[in-house]
């Protein structure tokens, strides 16, 4: 123990601890996170400005003048893996769907989430509230991809000939499919289209990269700690720990793919999903969609069948795929060391330094730190060329992809084109009242109201998201990748219509606004802008 001597005694003082918390990075994302809940005081002390609202209030289309309900920020720098912000914030009425003792007469009362008093869902959601990370695992699945045996090498050849050309990526291509988040043709890839959906490896290979990425840490026998990291020195949630790690660590959700509950143990234990030979023609049915034409815009969206449905769903980035903006940071981070060159990942972690009173000797806390440390320090296992191939593709998601409404929101369309310092991704984990008006939820959802099994859906808690996920220069004259941002957003409904806000990957992502309004601030790109 750390002790200090007074008056003659021993008193026991604890350890002073050296965070890798950025106050500037920290508090610019802080207040981002509060302006798009809601805080219009902070949105114009800060000047952020919105092209469809004008010089006015921001989200002024949507209930409470919010442009959405919740806000996680986590920005981690690269080459060290110190998580440099991690910042949340909730509208008013979300508050207090969960702070007790419910919402205020202010409130929309037909918002047809449930109210109770919660305590886990009011702390710091950039690292406690994980959702299902949507088209936001295309990176991992392209990294798989460009390193299968059979097809990796030609597949990156063919895309880093293109990248010589400046012009957006074509359609067809990987670079193309991941700026449009064309989750078929993504799919196609994962099933091995191209060689008539036979069952491969390239399904199960998926798994295996996720590691590589930080994410399904500890999945390799059933846990609770599957897919989790320890927030503080990085120890991965599959280390051994000891008593005395278990006292210091602090397991927070990361990420995980392709994994399942564990049906022989207690609820809340996943392990990864062992890989079995897929039936041929029930994936065929899959790829082909509703009208049973492949190629076509609904590819993939009508499918069943026992394990082919679930494999299904987590290429599409849900089922029981699960991060949270920390870990969605981390995924990118590990992007960006990779594309940068460097031979090792360092996974995000919070404390940077362990410090007892002056002059005390204490070989005992420096080793354990040291230990600890060493324990988030890998070998990269993403090559720079893959690497380097899906930031090109991100790099244009902004330009002329998924990204550009967002984009467009924050800076003018001619600066968009222009943009070269992020690489970033959208995503939409699906929402069952995408097509549902607040009224019709609200007749719907009534107690007593008779309700059909899909309609149950329509009225559980489960709430609507958009993600954003991306590599950033903090210096946009440097070629080198050093910061990574995830944003997790719970849309918000629009006050006139009460339809919600933002449906479908294509549509507004003001995930992929937030993480423009703090990534501009921070490379100085936005004040240029807007001057």
């Amino acid at each position: 123990m750390n002790r200090v001597a007074l008056d003659g005694a021993d008193v026991d003082v604890g350890y002073s601890v050296d965070l890798t918390i950025d106050p500037i990075l920290q508090a610019l994302a802080q207040r981002i996170a509060a302006c798009y809940t809601g805080r219009q005081d902070v949105c114009s002390a800060l000047g952020v400005r919105r092209a469809e609202d004008r010089d006015g209030v921001i989200g002024r289309r949507l209930l409470e003048r919010a442009m959405v309900r919740m806000a996680a920020i986590a920005i981690v720098d690269v080459p060290s893996g110190r998580i440099e912000a991690l910042a949340g914030a909730l509208s008013p009425c979300a508050r207090q769907e969960v702070d007790g003792p419910g919402r205020d007469m202010q409130c929309d009362a037909r918002i047809p989430y449930p109210i109770r008093y919660r305590p886990d869902a009011l702390l710091n959601p950039a690292v406690y509230h994980d959702a299902m990370p949507a088209s936001t695992v295309k990176p991992i699945l392209a990294a798989s991809f460009l390193s299968n045996a059979t097809v990796g090498a030609r597949w990156l050849a063919a895309e880093r000939s293109a990248m010589r050309n400046a012009a957006p990526p074509a359609q067809h291509s990987l670079r193309g499919q991941l700026m449009r988040s064309d989750s078929a043709r993504f799919l196609d890839r994962m099933f091995c289209a191209d060689q008539a959906f036979r069952p491969c490896e390239r399904v199960w290979e998926v798994e295996a990269t996720s590691v590589a990425f930080g994410w399904n840490a500890g999945c390799a026998s059933p846990s609770e700690r599957c897919g989790r990291h320890d927030l503080l020195f990085a120890r991965p949630a599959g280390a051994s720990v000891d008593d005395g790690d278990a006292r210091v660590a602090q397991w927070i959700p990361f990420g995980r793919l392709l994994v399942v509950p564990d049906e022989r143990s207690s609820a809340g234990r996943f392990v990864d999903r062992s890989p079995i030979a897929l039936d041929a023609a029930r994936v065929k049915r899959c790829a082909a969609g509703r009208d049973g034409r492949p190629g076509s815009r609904d590819d993939w969206e009508k499918c069943s069948g026992g394990v082919v449905v679930d494999v299904v769903a987590e290429g599409w980035g849900q089922g029981h795929a699960r991060s949270t903006a920390l870990g969605a940071a981390g995924m990118m981070a590990t992007l960006a060391a990779a594309a940068n060159g460097d031979a090792e990942r360092h996974a995000p972690h919070l404390v940077r330094g362990v410090r007892g009173v002056a002059g005390e000797s204490r070989p005992a806390i420096e080793a354990e730190v040291a230990r600890w440390s060493e324990a988030g320090i890998e070998p990269l296992r993403v090559s720079a060329e893959a690497a380097e191939v899906i930031l090109s593709g991100l790099s244009f998601s902004h330009r002329s992809g998924t990204a550009r409404l967002a984009c467009e929101q924050v800076f003018d369309a001619r600066t968009c084109r222009d943009i070269d310092w992020i690489a970033g991704k959208t995503g939409t984990p699906t929402f069952p009242n995408d097509d549902r008006s607040l009224d019709e939820l609200a007749r719907l959802c009534a107690p007593g109201a008779r309700r059909t099994a899909a309609d149950e859906l329509a009225c559980s808690s489960l709430r609507p998201y958009k993600w954003y996920v991306a590599a950033y220069r903090s210096d946009p004259r440097s070629a080198r990748w050093t910061k990574a941002i995830g944003v997790l957003t719970e849309r918000n409904w629009l006050a006139d219509g009460g339809r919600i806000h933002g449906a479908g990957d294509h549509g507004p992502n003001p995930a992929a606004e937030i993480a423009l309004q703090v990534a501009g601030r921070h490379v100085g790109a936005l004040e240029a802008a807007l001057r």
